[in-house]
């Protein structure tokens, strides 16, 4: 029940804020959380899949999805990453900026500019 209730109430920030200025909001929880409930204008791209892997073919495709998904997205677009407690969109702001993202902020309960 208590993890239901911080999940609907953290959505409910998202909702909240103004989305408005970010091209892109990227979630990055997993598929299994992002089912549970996301944001209208979110992305779903796994912090999973923003790394290499030697997996099998079912998971090579699905990355390969969220390759392409990112591929659509311009490098310099202002971009919200978040997930459920900001360890995981941290992780994804680093792997971002490795691939040449630049404009990219933190949702973490605050704003943090990274």
């Amino acid at each position: 029940m208590g993890e239901f209730y911080l999940q609907i109430f953290y959505l409910h920030i998202i909702i909240k804020m103004d989305l408005n200025k970010y091209d892109y909001i990227i979630d990055v929880r997993t598929k299994d959380e992002w089912e549970k409930g996301h944001h209208r204008k979110a992305i779903n791209i796994p912090v999973m899949s923003l790394y290499s892997c030697n997996c099998s073919k079912s998971k090579k495709k699905e990355r390969n999805e969220y390759d392409s998904l990112l591929a659509d997205i311009p490098k310099d677009s202002k971009i919200l990453v978040h997930c459920h407690s900001g360890v995981r969109a941290k992780m994804a702001i680093k792997r971002l900026r490795k691939r040449g993202y630049t404009n990219l902020t933190l949702f973490n309960k605050t704003y943090d500019k990274l």
